[in-house]
């Protein structure tokens, strides 16, 4: 059995697993005993989606506020 997990299911590790790799042990695992309890521990796939893309927002949103920054930097700068 482990042999039979290990050949199907090598590419799922307990950090940083890819979402294909977590689709298919939950497709496999669907049917499980107390699945909140079973499943309580590992990433929820819809809300990677939506961490990536908030953090994404978040570096422009820096970015932008960096660049606003460095200006006023250079505008008193330059009335000096």
């Amino acid at each position: 059995m482990e042999s039979y997990l290990h050949e199907n299911f090598g590419g799922v590790k307990s950090k940083n697993t890819t979402d294909e790799a977590l689709q298919k042990w939950r497709k496999v695992c669907g049917v499980v005993k107390n699945p909140k309890r079973r499943f309580r521990f590992t990433a929820n796939i819809s809300k990677r989606y939506e961490a990536a893309a908030m953090r994404r927002t978040n570096q422009v949103i820096n970015l932008y506020m960096y660049i606003l920054h460095l200006e006023r930097i250079v505008l008193t700068y330059l009335s000096i």
